[in-house]
């Protein structure tokens, strides 16, 4: 049992400094060698993209993407196209880029009113309710940040 044991450690202890030495950082080469690399043929010379410029990315909220917003003050809905005004409550961000923050103004329009079913107004009339709840579409299409820059919707 002890032999067994014995291995086992032997064994174990082999594999870690196995692997604690398996990997080893290369140097970088010195500045001279870049003056090397371009006396060499194209095929030979030591890639140089770690000194290009970043590319820049541009970034954007696609279309569809829910952003939370609240009402500035109670609205009374009459009509399709009356405008309504919002808040949003929380930021957008892609990556680690803040794209809206929270507070920007976001303008719109009522895109639709949908009408009420006739069972379900009789029901609420008979419930005393002689004004039943409508379900309203409102399409946002403008946003001003808090700095003032306006970004209106593409896609209109």
């Amino acid at each position: 049992m002890r032999r067994i044991v014995f291995e086992l450690t032997v064994l174990m202890a082999g594999l870690c400094s196995a692997v604690s030495v398996a990997q080893t950082l290369k140097q970088r080469p010195p500045a001279e060698t870049q003056q090397q690399n371009e006396d060499l043929p194209a095929s030979q010379k030591v890639s140089e993209s770690v000194d290009a410029a970043p590319m820049p990315i541009p970034m954007s909220v696609g279309a569809g993407t829910p952003i939370k917003v609240s009402i500035d003050s109670e609205v009374r809905v009459r009509k399709v196209g009356q405008a309504i005004q919002c808040r949003t409550t929380e930021p957008v961000y892609a990556f680690d880029k803040l794209l809206i923050p929270v507070g920007t103004v976001v303008n719109g329009k009522v895109s639709a009113i949908d009408s009420v079913p006739k069972m379900v107004r009789t029901m609420q009339a008979a419930n005393g309710n002689f004004s039943p709840f409508h379900k309203y579409q409102v399409t946002f299409d403008r946003l001003t940040l808090p700095d003032g820059r306006a970004i209106a919707n593409k896609a209109r």
